[in-house]
């Protein structure tokens, strides 16, 4: 009696398998299945910029949908078998825009729910501004060495795309791993990425050249005493009150050179042509193969005295005064710093600031696009001399957001035509 009960125990559990595995087999039963933060793909993005507009949000859409289907065809789809677009064409408008989501399905597989059906974008002005590149190196450098003669290809990218997007970018700047970097000289083809103030990426910007050409060469470094003589008289109406002189200077070369030199002696500096506080470079004959490391370049003797001096102030491109602009137009400076030099008589200088200078480019007549201009310095106080590095800067020209409005809604409307003033169809 137990031993058959024993049996029956075991065909019900062999039977319920086994109508377990029709149902799932043979008849495969319909089911559903979640997926979360499907991207949506925008088209006809280029489009955008026949009414000089750009995309500001909206690029990262993603939407949460429920499909359906047999269990079998639910079980091997994958996030790639789905495809979700939204179509952007016809949008003019600045602003906000809610656009319909399209979704493509595999035939066996049908979308039970999609949240939402339409996602919202955001349109600025279309403009560009020219960017330079700023170089850093990934990785450790050796003992006593640097890298030098470093050229780089493009040293200005043009950045384009949304206003706020662009305006927000501070630089271009590429990664130089410095194990790539060989003492005979290195060629590399770098990767750009846009970044703002606080070095951090700035997405959805377009680049004029994704990659960057580089030339550099990794040196061994050494750092030597250094002989400078002073020679001369200073003029009698001026008083020396300090001679600040280097003692050392650092050199870099390859290792089989550099361990020859012992000491340098530099050309001598003549007091009896000093006429203001200054810098005088030093002047050395260097051995061949050998030239000053990064640290010693521009190596100088300050030389400080009274009655005569020199002030340095340095400006933001945002500190010029934009002069004869047409009232239509925007301008955006690429050149992004400056500086003034002014020499003059020492009480004067100590009661001059930034403010007694004004800075300005004329740009009357200039229409749109790029343009090279003179920086006119003017100021009231008595000066021996002043001077402006660099005397021109880059300036490109657009049309300014008001005048893009304008001529939008200048957009004849025929009557009874149900036309909008959209260039293409409704959203």
């Amino acid at each position: 009696m137990r031993q058959s009960r024993k049996v029956t125990i075991i065909l019900s559990i062999v039977a319920a398998i086994a109508v377990w595995a029709y149902v799932i087999a043979i008849e495969n039963p319909p089911t559903t299945r979640e997926f979360r933060q499907m991207p949506v793909q925008l088209m006809s993005v280029e489009t955008l910029a026949q009414s000089e507009l750009a995309l500001l949000e909206g690029m990262d859409a993603t939407v949460d949908i429920v499909v359906s289907g047999k269990r079998a065809d639910i079980n091997k789809l994958t996030r790639e078998d789905m495809i979700f677009t939204a179509n952007v064409f016809g949008l003019t408008r600045l602003g906000e825009h809610w656009v319909h989501v399209e979704h493509a399905l595999p035939s066996s597989i049908s979308l039970e729910e999609i949240r939402s059906e339409s996602i919202l974008v955001k349109l600025d002005h279309l403009v560009s501004i020219y960017k330079p590149v700023n170089i850093y190196f990934e990785g450790e450098f050796e003992p006593d060495t640097e890298v030098g003669n470093i050229t780089i290809q493009p040293e200005q990218i043009e950045v384009r795309g949304a206003k706020t997007l662009v305006e927000s970018v501070s630089y271009v700047g590429i990664d130089i791993p410095v194990e790539d970097v060989e003492a005979l000289g290195s060629t590399l083809l770098l990767p750009t990425t846009a970044y703002n103030a606080q070095d951090q990426p700035v997405p959805h910007v377009r680049l004029s050249s994704g990659f960057v050409e580089v030339n550099a060469t990794m040196y061994y470094t050494k750092t030597v005493p250094l002989i400078t003589e002073i020679v001369g008289q200073i003029n009698e109406q001026f008083e020396i009150t300090n001679i600040d002189i280097p003692p050392d200077v650092t050199l870099r070369g390859s290792r089989s050179v550099l361990a020859r030199i012992e000491l340098l002696t530099s050309e001598p500096i003549d007091l009896s042509e000093i006429t203001a506080t200054r810098s005088i470079p030093i002047r050395v004959a260097l051995p061949a193969g050998v030239e000053f490391a990064n640290r010693s370049r521009g190596v100088s003797v300050k030389i400080d005295i009274k009655g005569i001096s020199m002030a340095e102030f340095d400006y933001e491109s945002s500190e010029i005064m934009a002069e004869n602009l047409d009232p239509e137009h925007s301008v955006y400076f690429n050149t992004p710093s400056l500086t003034l030099r002014a020499v003059g008589r020492e009480a004067v200088l100590a009661e001059t600031g930034k403010a007694d200078f004004h800075l300005s480019v004329d740009l009357a007549d200039l229409g749109l696009g790029t343009h090279t201009v003179p920086v006119v310095v003017t100021y009231d106080k008595i000066m021996n001399s002043v001077e402006i590095d660099p005397m021109e800067v880059h300036v490109t020209i657009t049309v300014t957001p008001e005048e893009v409005d304008r001529s939008i809604n200048e957009v004849p409307r025929r009557r009874g035509s149900g036309y909008d003033g959209n260039d293409g169809g409704n959203i």
